[in-house]
């Protein structure tokens, strides 16, 4: 289920994270693109789970999508 939440607050690397990841990018590429370590990815990404409610990464980008803080691929 995905539920909007208008008062979730993430930061600018956890977007870009999120976004990559809805592009497809593995945390390599994701840290290659950002010029960060994996680990830090993983750690950003984790992060924005957290602050979501997620329970995956996936989850988390739907949830990011859903509540607008990242945009849908075409």
């Amino acid at each position: 289920m995905i539920t909007r939440t208008s008062q979730i607050k993430l930061s600018v690397r956890q977007v870009q994270c999120l976004a990559l990841i809805a592009r497809g990018l593995t945390d390599p590429a994701i840290a290659g693109a950002l010029s960060i370590s994996e680990t830090t990815v993983r750690y950003h990404v984790d992060q924005a789970r957290r602050k979501l409610g997620a329970t995956t990464r996936a989850h988390a980008v739907a949830l990011a999508i859903a509540n607008g803080l990242v945009e849908a691929e075409p």
